[in-house]
């Protein structure tokens, strides 16, 4: 690994846990950032999260809780196009809906959440999609 690689990774091991920190809402004890990760100001993380490439962004609410696991790619989104306004195909409103991920689960590579289904969550310690 050549000198500027290292340094890059000196820099990331350092500058994405501390962005995460000082960006998300609320930040639980022991957070592993092992990737190029971002949080939004509306991010509840809970205690012993691991992200390793992880992508969160919109408006709405994230809450994620005790001992989240990601995989590298992975995406929140929270925001979306309103495709029912005035203009085709959608007009320059937008839709939040929050997303909220229980404890223990476990997120494989390149997994992508929109937010706001209807009567779907994350469930604790399934790390699978599961309706309630």
């Amino acid at each position: 690994m050549g000198l500027i690689s290292r340094a890059k990774a000196a820099f990331a091991r350092v500058y994405y846990p501390w962005r995460i920190k000082s960006v998300a809402a609320e930040c639980g004890e022991n957070v592993y950032v092992g990737g190029k990760s971002y949080v939004t100001h509306k991010t509840h993380l809970g205690k012993h999260c691991c992200f390793n490439g992880m992508s969160m962004s919109g408006n709405g609410v994230i809450k994620i809780g005790d001992y989240f696991h990601s995989g590298p790619g992975c995406q929140i989104i929270t925001s979306f196009h309103n495709y029912e306004g005035d203009a085709i195909p959608y007009d320059d409103t937008f839709i939040d809906k929050d997303v909220e991920i229980g404890k223990c689960v476990w997120l494989g590579n390149n997994v992508i959440i929109l937010g706001g289904g209807e009567n779907w969550r994350w469930s604790d310690n399934s790390g699978r999609l599961c309706c309630v």
